[in-house]
């Protein structure tokens, strides 16, 4: 079942005969309903089917943590990221003034780092590897989860043949990234931040004939240099 933890605004009421209505302000300014243009992130576990119970179990548990960790090393508190969890994959959603740049650069980077410590005394069957994807777009909470183009793009460029293939072929590669093309063009060619690296991101093209989607993302596997993906793909 989804389990999404919004974080909910402070509520401001005026007593009427004891019962609390809503201010007029919120009537105006009520946006929990309201679509936010925000980053998206999709983590999903690489084989998670081959584990045992147990080790499913275990890396579950780990991808919170490892992936808790990350957010707050880039300056996001956990708890305020929009979270679903899926079994073997969270979809997140950051709340509004998210460091962009920074969560590109850091979460990865961090994350990789916790799974290369995690895994190094583990025997490589029980190796914890993640694929992570970032999208930008519009999205809202509905009943079931969130609503909007962008966080069905995330989880389409997450769980894309071209990104499982170029894990497959990767076995080294304790963490992937995928980012869609309107990160890669604002925040990794633009170097705006020294710590990103346009030469570790290699193009590749995702496409679903059958749900009609097509887009151009960009790949990094920690470990490997962007022409060594690249010819991985080929």
């Amino acid at each position: 079942m989804s389990n999404y933890n919004f974080i909910e605004g402070n509520s401001n009421t005026v007593e009427h005969g004891g019962r609390g209505e809503p201010a007029a302000q919120d009537e105006v300014d009520d946006d929990g309903d309201q679509p936010e243009h925000t980053l998206h992130a999709f983590a999903d576990i690489v084989s998670y089917s081959r584990l045992s119970i147990r080790l499913q179990k275990l890396s579950q548990d780990d991808l919170v943590a490892v992936l808790n960790h990350s957010l707050a090393e880039a300056g996001v508190r956990p708890e305020r990221v929009a979270a679903q969890d899926q079994g073997d994959a969270r979809l997140l959603a950051f709340p509004p003034g998210t460091d962009i740049g920074k969560v590109l650069a850091v979460t990865p980077l961090v994350l990789n780092n916790d799974l290369v410590a995690r895994n190094q005394d583990l025997a490589e069957h029980a190796w914890l590897r993640v694929r992570l994807a970032f999208s930008m777009g519009a999205s809202m909470p509905g009943g079931a989860g969130l609503a909007g183009a962008a966080p069905i793009a995330v989880a389409r460029l997450a769980n894309s043949d071209q990104f499982r293939r170029a894990m497959r072929a990767a076995p080294l590669a304790q963490c992937g990234v995928l980012i869609d093309d309107y990160l890669h063009s604002q925040w990794i060619t633009q170097e705006f931040r020294a710590d990103i690296n346009p030469d570790d991101y290699t193009p590749v093209r995702v496409s679903y004939p059958d749900k009609g989607f097509e887009a151009t993302a960009w790949m990094r596997l920690f470990g490997y240099s962007g022409r060594q993906v690249s010819a991985l793909l080929d």
